[in-house]
């Protein structure tokens, strides 16, 4: 489902501001500023899009999502 969410206008801006601030940290990657600046815009990032597509999207960090079958064979 998230490769059909990920081209709509919302997720497309999402990813192009961090995108930008993955360029300003690549340009300069010694200055604290940008390292910090990454970060925070892509838990900006994170937080919205889970927010917005919760039952569509998960943080990769938490690994992949299950399926309700994947659960009950557990």
């Amino acid at each position: 489902m998230f490769p059909e969410v990920s081209k709509n206008d919302f997720s497309t801006e999402l990813f192009e501001e961090l995108e930008i601030a993955e360029k300003n940290l690549n340009s300069n990657y010694e200055h604290p500023d940008n390292f910090n600046n990454f970060i925070k815009v892509a838990e900006e990032v994170k937080d919205k899009l889970k927010n917005k597509y919760g039952d569509q999207w998960t943080d990769p960090m938490d690994g992949a999502p299950t399926t309700p079958n994947q659960e009950d064979d557990e």
